[in-house]
Protein backbone atom coordinates (compact mmCIF):
# COMPACT_ATOMS: atom_id res chain seq x y z
CA UNK A 1 0.00 0.00 0.00
CA UNK A 2 1.05 3.79 -0.56
CA UNK A 3 2.31 5.32 2.68
CA UNK A 4 3.57 8.39 2.74
CA UNK A 5 6.40 9.87 5.01
CA UNK A 6 4.46 11.75 7.56
CA UNK A 7 7.87 13.16 9.28
CA UNK A 8 11.32 14.26 8.26
CA UNK A 9 13.85 11.54 8.96
CA UNK A 10 17.63 11.31 8.58
CA UNK A 11 17.34 8.46 6.36
CA UNK A 12 14.80 7.34 4.20
CA UNK A 13 15.91 3.67 2.73
CA UNK A 14 13.59 2.07 0.00
CA UNK A 15 14.12 -1.53 -0.11
CA UNK A 16 13.04 -3.94 2.99
CA UNK A 17 15.48 -6.72 1.82
CA UNK A 18 18.64 -7.93 4.08
CA UNK A 19 20.58 -5.18 2.61
CA UNK A 20 17.92 -2.20 3.54
CA UNK A 21 16.90 -3.35 6.93
CA UNK A 22 20.30 -4.33 7.84
CA UNK A 23 21.15 -0.47 6.68
CA UNK A 24 18.27 1.02 8.47
CA UNK A 25 19.53 -0.92 11.91
CA UNK A 26 23.23 0.21 11.62
CA UNK A 27 21.86 3.53 11.21
CA UNK A 28 19.33 3.69 13.58
CA UNK A 29 22.02 2.20 16.22
CA UNK A 30 24.23 4.91 15.26
CA UNK A 31 21.25 7.57 16.36
CA UNK A 32 19.99 8.67 13.17
CA UNK A 33 16.17 8.66 12.47
CA UNK A 34 15.24 6.09 9.84
CA UNK A 35 12.32 5.08 7.54
CA UNK A 36 12.21 1.97 5.54
CA UNK A 37 9.54 1.78 2.71
CA UNK A 38 8.78 -1.73 0.74
CA UNK A 39 6.41 -2.04 -2.11
CA UNK A 40 5.73 -5.51 -0.58
CA UNK A 41 6.21 -7.20 2.87
CA UNK A 42 10.06 -7.38 4.66
CA UNK A 43 12.28 -9.75 2.91
CA UNK A 44 9.39 -10.89 0.33
CA UNK A 45 11.76 -10.67 -2.43
CA UNK A 46 15.41 -12.06 -3.58
CA UNK A 47 15.84 -11.54 0.67
CA UNK A 48 14.03 -14.65 0.81
CA UNK A 49 13.01 -16.77 -1.92
CA UNK A 50 15.69 -15.83 -4.89
CA UNK A 51 17.47 -18.74 -5.88
CA UNK A 52 18.60 -17.48 -9.32
CA UNK A 53 22.09 -17.08 -8.37
CA UNK A 54 22.93 -20.29 -6.67
CA UNK A 55 21.24 -22.21 -9.89
CA UNK A 56 21.06 -20.16 -12.82
CA UNK A 57 17.67 -18.86 -12.72
CA UNK A 58 16.22 -22.69 -12.34
CA UNK A 59 15.62 -25.38 -9.31
CA UNK A 60 17.29 -28.86 -10.21
CA UNK A 61 15.26 -31.33 -8.98
CA UNK A 62 17.21 -34.25 -7.49
CA UNK A 63 17.31 -36.01 -10.21
CA UNK A 64 18.90 -33.18 -12.75
CA UNK A 65 21.54 -33.41 -10.15
CA UNK A 66 22.61 -36.60 -10.30
CA UNK A 67 22.61 -36.84 -14.03
CA UNK A 68 24.70 -33.90 -14.21
CA UNK A 69 27.07 -34.24 -11.03
CA UNK A 70 27.16 -37.93 -9.63
CA UNK A 71 30.31 -37.81 -8.08
CA UNK A 72 32.67 -35.11 -6.61
CA UNK A 73 34.50 -32.91 -4.20
CA UNK A 74 33.26 -30.14 -2.48
CA UNK A 75 35.33 -27.66 -0.05
CA UNK A 76 32.92 -25.05 1.44
CA UNK A 77 34.20 -22.03 3.52
CA UNK A 78 31.70 -19.48 5.52
CA UNK A 79 32.87 -16.78 7.23
CA UNK A 80 30.24 -15.63 9.77
CA UNK A 81 32.24 -12.66 11.60
CA UNK A 82 35.71 -11.86 13.01
CA UNK A 83 35.56 -14.86 15.43
CA UNK A 84 33.84 -17.24 13.89
CA UNK A 85 34.40 -19.34 10.21
CA UNK A 86 33.64 -22.62 9.60
CA UNK A 87 35.58 -24.93 7.01
CA UNK A 88 34.51 -28.70 5.91
CA UNK A 89 36.27 -30.81 2.71
CA UNK A 90 33.88 -34.13 1.81
CA UNK A 91 33.73 -36.14 -1.04
CA UNK A 92 30.27 -36.64 -2.45
CA UNK A 93 28.37 -39.35 -4.07
CA UNK A 94 24.33 -39.25 -5.81
CA UNK A 95 21.98 -41.14 -6.97
CA UNK A 96 18.30 -41.87 -7.10
CA UNK A 97 18.28 -44.57 -4.26
CA UNK A 98 21.49 -43.44 -1.94
CA UNK A 99 23.14 -40.28 -1.52
CA UNK A 100 26.94 -40.33 0.37
CA UNK A 101 28.52 -37.15 1.80
CA UNK A 102 32.30 -38.85 2.96
CA UNK A 103 33.44 -35.90 5.16
CA UNK A 104 37.24 -36.20 4.73
CA UNK A 105 38.11 -32.67 7.27
CA UNK A 106 35.76 -30.03 9.16
CA UNK A 107 36.53 -27.12 11.43
CA UNK A 108 34.09 -24.79 12.85
CA UNK A 109 35.96 -21.71 14.82
CA UNK A 110 34.92 -19.69 17.17
CA UNK A 111 37.19 -17.13 18.54
CA UNK A 112 39.59 -19.07 20.51
CA UNK A 113 37.70 -22.24 20.16
CA UNK A 114 38.23 -24.62 17.39
CA UNK A 115 36.57 -27.90 16.55
CA UNK A 116 37.87 -30.69 14.24
CA UNK A 117 36.94 -33.84 12.78
CA UNK A 118 38.96 -36.66 15.07
CA UNK A 119 38.84 -39.07 11.95
CA UNK A 120 37.15 -38.95 8.33
CA UNK A 121 33.51 -40.32 8.63
CA UNK A 122 30.18 -40.61 6.55
CA UNK A 123 26.81 -39.62 5.92
CA UNK A 124 24.04 -41.17 3.86
CA UNK A 125 20.67 -40.62 3.14
CA UNK A 126 18.31 -42.24 0.41
CA UNK A 127 15.34 -44.49 0.00
CA UNK A 128 17.15 -47.34 2.65
CA UNK A 129 16.82 -44.65 5.02
CA UNK A 130 20.08 -42.33 6.98
CA UNK A 131 22.97 -44.07 8.11
CA UNK A 132 25.70 -41.43 10.10
CA UNK A 133 29.18 -43.31 10.22
CA UNK A 134 31.70 -42.62 12.64
CA UNK A 135 30.92 -38.81 12.72
CA UNK A 136 33.05 -37.31 15.88
CA UNK A 137 34.33 -33.87 16.27
CA UNK A 138 36.65 -32.36 19.15
CA UNK A 139 37.93 -28.89 20.40
CA UNK A 140 40.92 -27.67 21.70
CA UNK A 141 39.35 -27.24 24.96
CA UNK A 142 38.05 -30.61 25.42
CA UNK A 143 34.84 -31.01 24.14
CA UNK A 144 33.72 -33.55 21.91
CA UNK A 145 30.78 -34.23 19.52
CA UNK A 146 30.00 -37.94 18.68
CA UNK A 147 27.26 -39.60 16.43
CA UNK A 148 26.73 -43.39 15.02
CA UNK A 149 24.17 -45.52 13.94
CA UNK A 150 21.23 -46.14 11.61
CA UNK A 151 17.83 -44.64 10.85
CA UNK A 152 16.76 -47.28 8.46
CA UNK A 153 13.11 -46.37 6.32
CA UNK A 154 11.89 -49.65 7.52
CA UNK A 155 13.25 -51.55 10.57
CA UNK A 156 14.40 -50.86 13.76
CA UNK A 157 16.67 -47.57 14.19
CA UNK A 158 19.92 -47.55 16.35
CA UNK A 159 21.44 -44.21 16.67
CA UNK A 160 23.68 -42.76 19.07
CA UNK A 161 24.44 -39.15 20.29
CA UNK A 162 26.76 -37.73 22.69
CA UNK A 163 27.92 -34.05 23.46
CA UNK A 164 30.38 -33.30 25.81
CA UNK A 165 31.70 -29.95 27.42
CA UNK A 166 30.21 -27.75 24.30
CA UNK A 167 30.25 -24.27 24.75
CA UNK A 168 26.44 -22.66 25.16
CA UNK A 169 28.49 -19.76 23.36
CA UNK A 170 29.21 -21.49 20.49
CA UNK A 171 25.59 -22.64 19.98
CA UNK A 172 24.64 -19.08 20.51
CA UNK A 173 26.69 -18.03 17.42
CA UNK A 174 26.07 -20.46 15.50
CA UNK A 175 22.62 -19.57 15.62
CA UNK A 176 23.61 -15.62 15.45
CA UNK A 177 21.80 -14.76 18.18
CA UNK A 178 22.87 -12.26 20.32
CA UNK A 179 21.98 -13.61 24.13
CA UNK A 180 25.18 -12.99 26.71
CA UNK A 181 25.08 -16.42 28.11
CA UNK A 182 28.05 -18.47 28.63
CA UNK A 183 28.31 -22.45 30.45
CA UNK A 184 28.86 -26.07 29.51
CA UNK A 185 26.65 -28.43 27.89
CA UNK A 186 26.45 -32.09 27.98
CA UNK A 187 24.06 -34.37 26.26
CA UNK A 188 23.48 -38.11 25.78
CA UNK A 189 20.94 -39.64 23.61
CA UNK A 190 19.45 -42.43 21.82
CA UNK A 191 17.04 -43.05 18.89
CA UNK A 192 15.30 -46.29 18.74
CA UNK A 193 12.30 -47.60 16.57
CA UNK A 194 11.58 -46.53 13.26
CA UNK A 195 12.37 -43.49 11.19
CA UNK A 196 8.45 -42.81 10.74
CA UNK A 197 7.73 -43.36 14.97
CA UNK A 198 10.73 -42.87 16.59
CA UNK A 199 11.91 -43.66 20.40
CA UNK A 200 13.99 -41.45 22.07
CA UNK A 201 15.28 -41.50 25.46
CA UNK A 202 18.53 -38.79 27.03
CA UNK A 203 19.85 -36.71 29.47
CA UNK A 204 21.39 -32.96 29.30
CA UNK A 205 22.61 -30.93 31.77
CA UNK A 206 23.49 -27.19 31.47
CA UNK A 207 26.79 -26.21 34.20
CA UNK A 208 29.28 -23.03 34.84
CA UNK A 209 26.22 -21.24 32.88
CA UNK A 210 26.15 -17.52 33.56
CA UNK A 211 23.37 -15.02 31.88
CA UNK A 212 24.37 -10.92 30.94
CA UNK A 213 27.34 -11.70 33.31
CA UNK A 214 25.81 -12.85 36.53
CA UNK A 215 26.22 -16.78 37.74
CA UNK A 216 22.99 -19.03 36.87
CA UNK A 217 22.29 -22.61 38.19
CA UNK A 218 23.06 -25.49 36.91
CA UNK A 219 20.20 -27.58 34.84
CA UNK A 220 19.69 -31.11 34.84
CA UNK A 221 17.51 -32.75 32.52
CA UNK A 222 16.01 -36.01 31.67
CA UNK A 223 13.57 -36.59 28.52
CA UNK A 224 11.79 -39.42 26.32
CA UNK A 225 9.63 -39.38 22.98
CA UNK A 226 7.50 -42.02 22.37
CA UNK A 227 3.55 -42.55 21.26
CA UNK A 228 3.88 -38.89 19.67
CA UNK A 229 4.65 -37.30 22.82
CA UNK A 230 7.48 -35.79 24.38
CA UNK A 231 7.82 -35.87 28.21
CA UNK A 232 10.43 -34.27 30.10
CA UNK A 233 11.78 -32.71 33.64
CA UNK A 234 14.39 -30.50 34.68
CA UNK A 235 16.30 -29.44 38.04
CA UNK A 236 17.35 -26.36 38.14
CA UNK A 237 20.37 -26.36 41.53
CA UNK A 238 23.23 -24.13 42.91
CA UNK A 239 25.90 -24.93 45.78
CA UNK A 240 23.45 -28.51 46.32
CA UNK A 241 20.16 -26.71 46.56
CA UNK A 242 16.72 -27.13 44.67
CA UNK A 243 15.99 -23.93 43.42
CA UNK A 244 13.56 -24.87 40.38
CA UNK A 245 12.09 -27.79 38.96
CA UNK A 246 10.09 -28.16 36.02
CA UNK A 247 8.24 -31.11 34.09
CA UNK A 248 6.66 -30.78 30.73
CA UNK A 249 4.52 -33.39 28.46
CA UNK A 250 4.55 -31.99 25.11
CA UNK A 251 2.17 -33.79 22.12
CA UNK A 252 4.87 -33.55 19.10
CA UNK A 253 5.09 -35.15 15.68
CA UNK A 254 9.07 -35.94 15.51
CA UNK A 255 8.92 -38.36 13.22
CA UNK A 256 11.90 -38.35 10.96
CA UNK A 257 10.97 -39.17 7.41
CA UNK A 258 7.93 -38.80 5.71
CA UNK A 259 5.40 -35.38 4.95
CA UNK A 260 5.37 -34.38 8.48
CA UNK A 261 2.97 -31.42 7.67
CA UNK A 262 2.91 -30.88 11.31
CA UNK A 263 5.26 -31.15 14.49
CA UNK A 264 2.96 -29.51 17.09
CA UNK A 265 0.04 -31.57 17.24
CA UNK A 266 -3.48 -30.80 18.62
CA UNK A 267 -3.31 -32.72 21.98
CA UNK A 268 -3.39 -31.28 25.58
CA UNK A 269 -0.42 -29.94 26.78
CA UNK A 270 1.14 -30.11 30.57
CA UNK A 271 3.91 -27.61 31.60
CA UNK A 272 4.75 -27.81 35.81
CA UNK A 273 7.13 -25.21 37.32
CA UNK A 274 7.97 -24.79 40.83
CA UNK A 275 10.46 -22.31 41.82
CA UNK A 276 12.67 -21.70 45.72
CA UNK A 277 14.33 -18.81 45.80
CA UNK A 278 15.44 -19.02 42.32
CA UNK A 279 17.70 -15.74 41.36
CA UNK A 280 15.64 -13.80 38.50
CA UNK A 281 18.91 -12.93 37.18
CA UNK A 282 19.16 -16.58 35.94
CA UNK A 283 16.01 -16.05 33.95
CA UNK A 284 17.30 -14.37 30.45
CA UNK A 285 15.72 -11.16 29.77
CA UNK A 286 11.48 -10.75 28.62
CA UNK A 287 11.93 -7.30 26.89
CA UNK A 288 14.94 -4.99 25.70
CA UNK A 289 13.96 -2.26 28.17
CA UNK A 290 14.52 -4.15 31.01
CA UNK A 291 18.59 -4.07 32.75
CA UNK A 292 19.58 -5.29 36.01
CA UNK A 293 16.57 -7.36 37.29
CA UNK A 294 17.17 -8.23 41.01
CA UNK A 295 15.45 -10.42 43.38
CA UNK A 296 14.06 -13.85 44.37
CA UNK A 297 11.41 -15.58 42.63
CA UNK A 298 9.44 -18.66 44.43
CA UNK A 299 6.44 -20.23 43.57
CA UNK A 300 4.39 -22.03 41.07
CA UNK A 301 3.63 -21.96 37.64
CA UNK A 302 1.06 -24.35 35.49
CA UNK A 303 0.05 -24.67 31.83
CA UNK A 304 -2.80 -26.89 30.47
CA UNK A 305 -4.51 -26.30 27.10
CA UNK A 306 -3.21 -26.77 23.60
CA UNK A 307 -0.46 -25.45 21.69
CA UNK A 308 -2.80 -23.02 19.65
CA UNK A 309 -4.29 -22.32 23.17
CA UNK A 310 -2.63 -22.49 26.04
CA UNK A 311 -3.56 -21.95 29.66
CA UNK A 312 -1.73 -20.16 32.26
CA UNK A 313 -2.28 -20.28 36.17
CA UNK A 314 -0.60 -19.77 39.25
CA UNK A 315 1.48 -18.01 41.95
CA UNK A 316 4.59 -15.93 42.24
CA UNK A 317 6.00 -13.95 45.28
CA UNK A 318 8.98 -11.74 44.31
CA UNK A 319 11.52 -10.88 47.42
CA UNK A 320 13.79 -7.99 47.13
CA UNK A 321 12.99 -7.31 43.69
CA UNK A 322 14.22 -4.65 41.60
CA UNK A 323 15.07 -3.67 37.90
CA UNK A 324 15.84 -0.82 35.64
CA UNK A 325 13.74 0.50 32.68
CA UNK A 326 14.88 1.57 29.62
CA UNK A 327 13.73 3.87 27.36
CA UNK A 328 14.38 3.48 23.96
Amino acid sequence: PQVAVTKASDVVVVGAGYAGLSAGLALARGGRSVQIFDRQKPGEGASSRNGGITSGNIRPDHATLVRRFGTGRASIVAFQDDAADYRLDAEFMLSLERNELRLADAALRFDTVTWTMAQPGVVSWGEPGIEVDNIELVSNTGGRIFADGTLPADGAAELRLEVENLGVAQLVALAQGDVDVTGRLDLAADITGTAAAPLMEGTATITQARVDGGEAPDVRATFSYAGQELTAEADMIHDGRMLADATARLPLNLALTGDVQQRLLPGPIEVDIRADSLPIEAIPALSEHVEDARGRVSGAMFVRGTFESPLLEGAVNLDLGSLRIVLL
